[in-house]
């Protein structure tokens, strides 16, 4: 499709709306020269400005990528359609931040530590675990 980029201009002047077309991009407003938020107004202008400057009597693969492009935004619904499954670029990248690394050091000191404070292991004084005898 590089054959596009090297036909001569007829000396038209372009309308304002429509930027410098791009025959070999898959997006429908690239090839039309037309921004993402252009109305179906724009699209006309740019697609007939197109068809004078790539006729299909003389430019038919050039007219048919056109034409192609123009389809898919002809209408309301075409155009909301292509404009749903359209690629966006993903939002710029940001490392995730790491946690800091769990201590699963294990120490044996550790478990006596948490037996002492779970029972009564460290206890002096077991008075209460004792009742008078009853006789």
């Amino acid at each position: 499709m590089s054959s596009f980029s090297n036909v001569p201009e007829e000396g038209r002047a372009r309308p304002q709306s429509v930027a410098k077309a791009n025959l070999g991009s898959s997006d429908p407003y690239a090839v039309l020269g037309l921004a993402r938020g252009a109305d179906l107004r724009e699209v006309k202008k740019a697609y007939f400005a197109l068809v004078r400057e790539y006729p299909p009597e003389t430019q038919a693969a050039a007219f048919k990528v056109v034409r192609a492009a123009y389809e898919k935004l002809r209408t309301a619904d075409t155009k909301a359609i292509t404009d749903l499954f359209l690629f966006r670029p993903p939002a710029p990248f940001s490392p995730r931040k790491r946690r800091k690394k769990l201590d699963l050091a294990f120490d044996l000191a550790d478990v006596g530590r948490y037996l002492e404070a779970q029972s009564d292991l460290a206890a002096t004084d077991f008075s209460a675990d004792f009742r008078p005898v009853r006789i």
